[in-house]
């Protein structure tokens, strides 16, 4: 499962990008400076 926040305001974003804490999800966006297709794997990690 991949989530796309492009174009979200910071809540909408920060609230895609912890759905993506479960196993084998990712978000992704569009970059505005170079129309980039960026993809993101969010893992939690322990200190």
């Amino acid at each position: 499962m991949i989530i796309d926040v492009t174009g979200g305001q910071k809540p909408t974003s920060i609230a895609g990008a912890l759905m993506t804490l479960y196993y084998d999800r990712e978000f992704q966006y569009v970059s505005t400076q170079n129309y980039k297709v960026k993809s993101y794997d969010v893992r939690p990690i322990k200190d």
